[in-house]
């Protein structure tokens, strides 16, 4: 433990330090508020505004956990006796280990410059005729579709043309100049729609009103790629290795962006206009957050922290892990000569959910066909599509999709002999990757039976059935024969056929497919299906329950299909308490029914058993059992009273004869617990007296 007496700071501020970093790291707070909060939870809002108040008062810039669930506290050691560190083990004393402390030399700022793969600049035209610079993050799709790029909140002066810069210009690309000014040759970029820099609303501060956790503090922004603009964002960010002062290739070496995730202790790399591509790391040992908050000129950022180099210019550029898109770059504090880098980024997963539904763009890779090049008539065609929903396949300009099942694809071979030319490319949402070009050759081979897929054999369905579907070789003439009456159709080019239309009524129905491909018609294959009225419902009695003797139920109801005849049989344990055991009938009218008993059911098991006919056809049983249950006989209430019997009687086992001791003894126990209470309270009042004379 530091030594206490090194501590200068006001007691007021090491005491709401205390309340504030006590305990909040120890459990993983709640980013999102709630309108109906646990005692627990207010405790945790309350813990963390004290802590917000705390970090305005004593350079406390930033604070989380780790990767290992370890507090972490990030101060500007503005002190030259090292009292922050002091500060920081007097807050954590009253309850809790001691945090890692890391410092910073100076408040972190944001990295956005004064004056289109990812980690590119672009430029913002001021007022006063002149520029400032930030970076492309990612590229990202709108929820409509329509291409943009992610970049960072606090870069976005509201609804703005932006434009791009010269890449061969910006100091990533290593060149010496800078690029200051904008004209008419400009590219324009696009236009900033949301953005949020701290609180709803890009508020400051906080509202001290409200626990931390209810105001989304996040520094992101989108912007929507103008429609007349000639380039297309892609999902990958520059390493700037291509650009150099003389010529801009960023796509001659990028990485691509795969997937979007939560950051994680190790290696992390960026991509900004101004200080390029660098890599830095995630540090357990360095005290860097994981997950947490910091104050960036004022505003509040939920994010991460590392030591990946980063500038002015580099606001909003992509921060990624491997293919992994993590965050964007928010703010910091560059490197001197005895203190590292400290950069903060924004968490990209939180931030997202503020964008009302815009997504970052991924890189999908190509499918990849494993058949071989040449198979048989009714052969499939198989493949692996890593990332991807759906695959596209294209064949003489008709396309069709093929389902991706851990990670693997297939669809059927064309019916006729030949030689076929594919295209094919996989989905995953509005990302699609480049074409695959698939020649395949068809030999000819003997026509196998289609395959029916619905109604299966042997299968009951309820109500009706209006169509008939199955599989078979593309392009073959199909007919299908449903109790004696043919059915024409085609098999389609993603092998599927299907009959519909139909009306198939209650009862038993059998159908018959056959092909015929290259002038062979195949063998048949059949299917044969009932179709079943539902079953009526029972409404007014639950299964297992359990009625009072003076109120067994007299009648039954429930739903049903319209016209339909219900009938109801009852059986018992007890048939002589009713007259008549059914069955009954009622017809379903206005979708109900009822059935009326003769008389209340007495006391007895019973089970009710109900099935509904229409047009010939009936349907499966709804079956429930219930009770009517005797009174309880004399004495047998369990007080202990003497109903019915002398206490103490030897045929009367369980109960205990009555002494008088359970009363008294109840009453003395009373009177005791008065006399503790009193006494507690008399304790208490004489403590306080004496309290209040001492502070007098």
């Amino acid at each position: 433990m530091k030594n206490r007496g090194m501590t200068r700071r006001p007691l007021a501020l090491t005491a709401a330090t205390t309340l504030a970093l006590g305990g909040l790291f120890f459990s993983t707070p709640a980013f999102a508020g709630t309108t109906d909060q646990s005692a627990d939870q207010q405790d945790s809002n309350e813990v963390s505004a004290a802590l917000a108040q705390a970090a305005e008062d004593a350079n406390v810039y930033a604070w989380g956990t780790n990767a290992a669930g370890d507090p972490v506290v990030v101060v500007v050691d503005d002190a030259a006796d090292g009292d922050i560190e002091a500060f920081a083990a007097e807050a954590f004393a009253a309850d809790a280990e001691e945090p890692i402390v890391t410092t910073i030399p100076s408040a972190p700022v944001s990295f956005a410059d004064g004056d289109v793969v990812g980690g590119q600049g672009y430029l913002l035209p001021t007022d006063d005729n002149r520029v400032s610079t930030c970076s492309f993050g990612f590229a990202a799709w709108s929820p409509a579709g329509d291409p943009a790029f992610l970049s960072a909140g606090h870069c976005a002066q509201g609804p703005q043309d932006l434009f791009l810069s010269d890449p061969s210009l910006d100091s990533g690309s290593g060149s010496e100049s800078e690029y200051v000014g904008y004209g008419d040759g400009d590219v324009l970029a696009g236009t900033f729609g949301f953005s949020q820099f701290g609180g709803t609303g890009n508020s400051a501060g906080r509202d001290e009103t409200r626990p931390m956790e209810d105001q989304n503090f996040t520094d992101i922004a989108v912007i929507d790629v103008d429609a007349a603009s000639d380039y297309t964002p892609v999902p990958a960010v520059t390493t700037w290795s291509s650009i150099t002062a003389n010529a801009f290739s960023p796509a001659d070496d990028v990485i691509e962006i795969t997937a979007v995730g939560n950051p994680v202790a190790g290696s992390v790399s960026k991509s900004g206009r101004t200080t390029g591509y660098t890599t830095g790391m995630i540090s357990e040992a360095s005290g860097h957050i994981l997950d947490g908050f910091s104050n960036i000129d004022g505003h509040f950022v939920r994010g991460f922290s590392s030591n990946v180099i980063a500038g002015p210019g580099d606001s909003g550029g992509a921060v990624f892990q491997g293919s992994t898109a993590v965050g964007v770059i928010s703010g910091g504090t560059e490197a001197t000569e005895t203190t590292p880098q400290w950069t903060w980024s924004t968490l990209l997963t939180d931030a997202l959910t503020y964008t009302s539904g815009y997504e970052v763009a991924l890189h999908i890779e190509a499918p990849v066909v494993t058949s071989a090049a040449t198979v048989e008539v009714g052969a499939t065609v198989t493949g692996t599509a890593t990332g991807a929903e759906t695959v596209e396949v294209t064949l003489a300009g008709d396309t069709f999709e093929a389902a991706v099942t851990n990670g693997a694809f297939s669809f059927p071979a064309p019916a006729e002999p030949g030689d076929y030319s594919y295209s094919l490319t996989a989905v995953n949402g509005f990302n699609v990757s480049e074409a695959t070009a698939y020649e395949l050759t068809v030999e000819a081979a003997a026509t196998p039976a289609p395959a029916i897929t619905s109604p299966a054999d042997g299968s009951s369905i309820v109500d009706e059935v209006t169509s008939v579907s199955g599989t078979g070789l593309p392009g073959a003439e199909v007919v299908v024969t449903i109790d004696g009456t043919g059915y024409p159709t085609t098999v389609g080019t993603d092998g599927t056929w299907t009959v519909d239309g139909l009306d198939l009524g209650y009862g038993e129905h059998a159908i018959s497919v056959v092909q015929t491909a290259n002038g062979e018609t195949s063998s048949a294959v059949t299917s044969e299906f009932t179709v079943v009225l539902a079953s009526p419902e029972i409404t007014s009695i639950t299964d297992g329950s359990t009625f009072a003797p003076d109120n067994g139920p007299s009648e039954l109801s429930g739903t049903g299909i319209e016209g339909a005849t219900v009938e109801v049989v009852l059986t018992g344990t007890e048939p002589a308490a009713f007259a008549d055991s059914g069955p009954f009938e009622a017809t379903v009218t206005d979708g109900v029914w009822t059935v009326a008993f003769d008389a209340p059911l007495s006391v007895g098991d019973y089970t009710a058993t109900a099935t509904q006919t229409l047009d010939g056809a009936s349907s499966a049983s709804t079956v429930v059992s219930f009770q009517v249950v005797a009174a309880p006989a004399p004495g047998d209430e369990g007080d202990n009273g003497d109903q019915g019997g002398n206490a103490g009687d030897p045929g009367d086992e369980g109960t205990l004869a009555t002494t008088g001791m359970d009363t008294t003894l109840t009453l003395a126990l009373s009177a005791g617990a008065v006399v503790l209470v009193a006494g507690g309270l008399m304790l208490m009042i004489l403590r306080r007296r004496k309290l209040a004379a001492l502070q007098d």
